[in-house]
């Protein structure tokens, strides 16, 4: 496993926690709690990713079920897609 893949997926990971934060805030700023909590339930696994980038079966379960959760509940995602794109594509060099 390269150590250039670990720290593009590290960035995607940061850019990922980053807009979410972005995004809670201006749901807060519109009272809007419900999503808030979708946007949070999303994001409070990321930290032990950025922790551990490596780490495929984390990464997978973040991608393949925490990711798709979320789609359910979000209205915008685009935003994200192409952070998700570009993990998505991290993950296959692992």
């Amino acid at each position: 496993m390269s150590v250039a893949v670990h720290e593009e997926i590290r960035d995607v990971l940061c850019d990922l926690l980053r807009i979410g934060l972005l995004r809670i805030r201006a749901l807060g700023d519109q009272g809007m709690a419900k999503k808030c909590s979708a946007e949070a339930d999303h994001l409070h696994n990321l930290p032990e990713l950025i922790k551990t980038p490596g780490r495929k079966e984390l990464l997978s379960h973040y991608y393949n079920i925490s990711r798709l959760g979320f789609l359910k509940e979000c209205d915008n995602d685009e935003e994200f897609q192409p952070l998700w794109d570009r993990l998505a594509k991290l993950m296959n060099d692992l």
